[in-house]
């Protein structure tokens, strides 16, 4: 278990940070590799980790977005 200020200065980090099933922390400030497209960085991301899991999206301006599949299907939207 991950005291919570650890776990929000974690997210804080520019880059991704992949949590596995269990709560295991693989990495924090990655880089993902994404293919070129008319969205933003955070969005293709998001989808790009999507594809093995779940992304989830979360705008300097507030918003979060969840995306889950190989479709990249929009689970949730918080504006």
């Amino acid at each position: 278990e991950t005291d919570r200020k650890l776990r929000m200065e974690c997210a804080a980090f520019d880059g991704a940070t992949i949590i596995d099933v269990t709560g295991k922390y693989i990495t924090v400030g990655s880089i993902v590799k994404v293919d070129g497209g008319g969205t933003g960085g955070r969005t293709l991301a998001a989808r790009s980790l999507a594809k093995a899991g779940m992304g989830i999206k979360i705008s300097s301006d507030g918003d979060i977005t969840a995306y889950k599949g190989k479709d990249c299907e929009n689970v949730f939207s918080i504006n």
